[in-house]
């Protein structure tokens, strides 16, 4: 009975493919992650989002705040789609994948309650324990939280670190000293100070 008390406060992280359904908003509550949440791509996952890459470079001219060589620029924003893909996977909601000429707004979801998020994607070529920033600046802090995503460097999984409220980032971010865009030096986080503590409205009702 202790011990199926504990799993109902604190559940075990779900394994890729495991779905968190609430019976009743009357159950639902902030669900503690004990771990970094590891999602597994599939080759299709990945020719999908290739093929997304792909149409998004021939209808739209991004501008890379940082200069990049066309692997890094390639490399980031396939990371960039895998994050969000590995997002709705785990907490099982859907990831948009139609182009948006004006910019997505700095929303990549829109959950209940009000709550948006934007997923920050890392893609790491090295270390995936390294205590990576999470770096946003003014005008890429609007949604309500941003959760951080590591992508490995063949594109096969993910891991999400944890996440935070944009009113905690402001009240704890410090400016980063090593590059600026247009004079504005970005704010930060470290992947030790995200929480793994995730509202409700992270789950979706539905399977």
């Amino acid at each position: 009975a202790e011990r199926r008390a504990a799993e109902m406060c604190f559940p075990r992280p779900r394994t890729q493919g495991e779905l968190f359904v609430p019976k009743s908003n009357a159950v639902r509550q902030d669900r503690l992650v004990q771990r970094d949440i590891q999602v597994s791509f599939t080759p299709a996952d990945v020719a999908h989002v290739a093929a997304f890459v792909a149409q998004m470079q021939a209808v739209k001219n991004n501008i890379h705040k940082v200069q990049q060589t066309p692997e890094q620029a390639h490399g980031n924003q396939m990371a960039g789609k895998l994050a969000e893909l590995a997002f709705g996977r785990y907490f099982n909601w859907p990831v948009d994948l139609s182009i948006h000429l004006g910019g997505d707004g700095g929303v990549d979801f829109r959950l209940r309650d009000g709550l948006t998020v934007d997923t920050k994607a890392i893609w790491v070529q090295t270390n995936m324990d390294y205590d990576y920033t999470l770096a946003l600046l003014a005008a890429e802090r609007l949604s309500t939280h941003f959760v951080q995503v590591l992508v490995d460097v063949e594109f096969t999984r993910a891991f999400i670190t944890g996440g935070i409220s944009r009113e905690r980032f402001l009240a704890i971010a410090t400016p980063h000293t090593g590059w600026n865009t247009d004079g504005e030096a970005p704010l930060t986080v470290r992947r030790s100070q995200l929480s793994r503590v995730f509202p409700a409205s992270f789950w979706s009702e539905t399977a």
